[in-house]
């Protein structure tokens, strides 16, 4: 691509200019940009201000580094931040998944589901499901025109994303974020715009910045934060919704994936902020993420909207998962159940947490199944531990702008898992930091 047919004299333009050159097909995948030189003389502008265009471009999956190749056109089509498969031999601590001895067994109520064969144009959504659901999930005030089901959260996710908002249309998420949403995020052609987060979520005055840039759509979760684990006390929630309340046409997606799980879970009800909010709430971590199933709870407007997109493809989610679903809702030993899996993963994190404090790290206080500990060059030290037979995730697949670190998932940890897993990422510190030296 010649620097001619790019624009700008400011950061802002020239990323703009590229930006829309990618999304018309001028520039394709695979193609350089100019070098940093050649268009900065071009534009009569500083080296650092196509430096700053560059790194955003970057930072938002328009383009990625290819050393000698310089900047290239990435296709943010194709997803990168999937779930890795573990290679045999490795002992995983990666994947984020539920620890199946604390999920039920679904074959009663699978066999209950199936004694109704269900045919086409019959009722879509269970009406006793949509009665339950609210209560079930701490939402009861919600009335049928605000509930819909979806397969999964990120099935739901994609039709919210695909039915309320417009390619180029600009996303806050949280950073670090769930990769996967982040992909999805892209994929539609929707500009991702980085948001900071803490120990207890999103942090106000980075929030703030954040809705200036004239976004759209702030995706958020206030409880277990993936990677992180992060979670919001009241406060720090009724801030946000505060700050909300100033951008009443920002839809507010918040994912609510752990919520059941949670002993002190945050009810928030976004109804005050404005007319668009949606909220989705996942069974996959108590349920199993192979039920693909999730429930949504909003305003009429975005539920109608997503169930017309849903109604034109998948058109409805399979009764027997409604009927599984429901079945566990009205089980009576089902909240003693989550209270009690809810402790044991407790337990878990806390025990990966203590370990990784005697040993210096300072992992990220939250609830849920990961654990994130901040550090330098964690690409490297992922590397390291699978040279030693550990598999965790490096945090370049959840990040854009914030400071890197690994995600560690405790779902399925041990005692003596958590302190060979410690005493081997202290050891590959060590080796790197000896090396750096040397």
């Amino acid at each position: 691509m010649s620097a001619n047919a790019i624009s700008g004299n400011t950061s802002e333009s020239i990323y703009r200019s590229v930006r829309d050159l990618i999304q018309k097909g001028r520039l394709r995948p695979g193609e350089a940009l100019p070098p940093l030189r050649e268009l900065a003389e071009t534009l009569a502008v500083n080296r650092n201000t196509v430096g700053a265009a560059y790194r955003r471009l970057a930072s938002d999956g328009y383009v990625h580094a290819d050393g000698r190749r310089g900047t290239i056109v990435g296709d943010n089509r194709t997803p990168t931040h999937g779930v890795p498969t573990s290679p045999p031999g490795l002992r995983n601590l990666s994947d984020g998944n539920p620890d199946p001895a604390l999920l039920p067994d679904l074959g009663p109520a699978l066999a209950q589901a199936a004694r109704r064969k269900y045919l086409y144009g019959e009722f879509i959504e269970l009406p006793e499901l949509i009665e339950t659901a609210p209560a079930f999930f701490s939402r009861p005030d919600m009335q049928p025109g605000q509930t819909a089901i979806v397969s999964g959260a990120m099935d739901g996710l994609e039709r919210i994303l695909v039915s309320c908002l417009k390619p180029g249309d600009r996303v806050i998420v949280e950073d670090p974020c769930f990769g996967t949403a982040l992909d999805l995020v892209r994929a539609l052609g929707l500009v991702p715009i980085p948001v900071e987060v803490d120990q207890y979520g999103i942090v106000p005055s980075s929030l703030e910045r954040a809705l200036r840039r004239d976004a759209q759509a702030i995706l958020i979760t206030p409880v277990a934060q993936n990677p992180t684990g992060a979670t919001m006390t009241a406060d720090r929630l009724d801030l946000v919704i505060h700050i909300l309340s100033k951008y009443e046409n920002v839809l507010v997606i918040e994912d609510d994936h752990f919520g059941p799980l949670c002993i002190d879970n945050l009810p928030s009800n976004y109804g005050a902020h404005g007319k668009n909010w949606v909220t989705i709430c996942s069974v996959s971590k108590f349920l199993g993420p192979d039920m693909r199933f999730a429930m949504l709870f909003g305003n009429p407007h975005v539920i109608k909207l997503v169930k017309v997109r849903q109604r034109l493809a998948a058109r409805w989610v399979s009764h027997l998962l409604q009927g599984i679903a429901l079945h566990f809702m009205l089980d009576p030993e089902m909240k003693e159940n989550l209270a009690h899996a809810c402790a044991v993963y407790a337990e878990r994190r806390s025990l990966m947490k203590s370990r990784l404090e005697k040993l210096g790290f300072s992992p990220i206080e939250g609830i849920g199944l990961n654990i994130w500990v901040p550090m330098p060059d964690p690409n490297n030290l992922a590397q390291m531990l699978s040279a030693q037979g550990w598999m965790v995730r490096p945090g370049d697949a959840f990040t854009m702008e914030a400071g890197s670190g690994l995600r560690i998932s405790t779902g399925r940890l041990d005692s003596e898992t958590a302190e060979e897993f410690a005493n081997a990422l202290y050891g590959c510190i060590t080796n790197l930091e000896r090396s750096l030296t040397a």
